[in-house]
C-alpha cells in the first residue's frame, strides 16, 4: 500500500539487477498503472523514484 494526493493504492514492486517494476492500481479498480525501468546509470545519483512516483499520480489521480 503507498499513498498518493487522492488516496490510498495497492500494488508491488520488484526487480532483477539492473530492472525495476512497480504496478498499483486504485482501491476500487478503476486506475492502473505499471512502470518498468532499467537502473543501469553511469550517474550515481540517478534515480527513477521520483519521477516514477509522479507518473504514477499522474495515472492513478486524474483530474
Amino acid at each position: 500500500m503507498a499513498t498518493l494526493p487522492c488516496g490510498t493504492i495497492v500494488g508491488h514492486g520488484g526487480g532483477t539487477p539492473g530492472y525495476r517494476t512497480i504496478s498499483f492500481h486504485t482501491l476500487d479498480g478503476a486506475h492502473q498503472v505499471t512502470v518498468d525501468w532499467t537502473d543501469w546509470s553511469t550517474d550515481a545519483d540517478a534515480d527513477a523514484g521520483p519521477a516514477a512516483f509522479v507518473l504514477m499520480t499522474s495515472a492513478l489521480c486524474p483530474s
